[in-house]
């Protein structure tokens, strides 16, 4: 299906169409420039983040949890070992 637009409008959209383009490419080159973001990037493992994102929604949600129940328990050890000082 084709929409007819008006000219004007024709002309509004492919010039914010056209700024839209420049603006990301814009904004990608900025980011990948940044030194900052450099400097973190050095130090993520991507092959974790891969591993990770390999996973069902459901696996991660599990996974959640059980990190979750293990800090529950940490929480419970450590305020038993502040109660037997």
């Amino acid at each position: 299906m084709r929409v007819l637009l008006s000219r004007p409008a024709a002309s509004a959209f492919a010039e914010r169409e056209k700024q839209t383009r420049y603006t990301d490419c814009r904004m990608s080159e900025f980011v990948s420039r940044d030194p900052v973001v450099e400097a973190y990037k050095a130090g993520v493992d991507r092959t974790l983040i891969r591993e990770r994102l390999a996973r069902t929604p459901a696996e991660r949600v599990e996974d959640l949890v059980a990190l979750a129940r293990f800090a529950e328990e940490l929480r419970e050890a450590g305020a038993a070992a502040r109660r037997t000082k």
